[in-house]
């Protein structure tokens, strides 16, 4: 018997009513984008300036999901709580100005400090953020991947 293929991100992502934009044509400009290798964007770059970026393409969805009454979802908080990782790895000034002051409030808090401190900076009228920082500091408490795969 053969197994079923792994689903992607496009297999797995839900159109929700509270998107500015029809669904299946985003899906399609992301295909494209994604398939263009001519776009050399690195993971240290896409971090870069996550203070100004995260509020506008990550809690701003949470935001309209929270006042549509759907879920405020678990994927947008991964994103907030490796941000939240990057800042206490990196060289904020540098890479991203407008978080210096977050990052220096966030060594020796435990993950649900840290969350309710990175939303109270991004997103400080977050509706649901309750629940948000719940799930960010719940991807916190999981332990890092190491580069062998093994669990730090």
């Amino acid at each position: 018997m053969e197994e079923p293929p792994v689903p992607t991100i496009y297999d797995v992502a839900q159109p929700a009513d509270v998107l500015p934009m029809d669904a299946g044509e985003a899906l399609a400009e992301l295909r494209t984008r994604f398939a263009n290798t001519g776009i050399e964007h690195e993971l240290a770059q896409i971090a870069r300036d996550g203070s100004q970026k995260l509020p506008v393409r990550v809690l701003a969805v949470a935001q309209q999901r929270a006042e549509a009454g759907l879920p405020v979802g678990t994927a947008g908080a991964a994103v907030i709580a490796g941000w939240i990782r990057f800042l206490e790895s990196a060289d904020v000034s540098s890479v991203d100005p407008g978080a210096v002051e977050l990052a220096v409030r966030l060594p020796g808090r435990g993950s649900a400090a840290r969350a309710r401190l990175a939303l109270a900076v991004l997103a400080p009228d977050l509706t649901r953020a309750d629940v948000f920082a719940r799930h960010v500091a719940e991807v916190l408490v999981l332990r890092r991947p190491t580069l062998t795969g093994a669990r730090s």
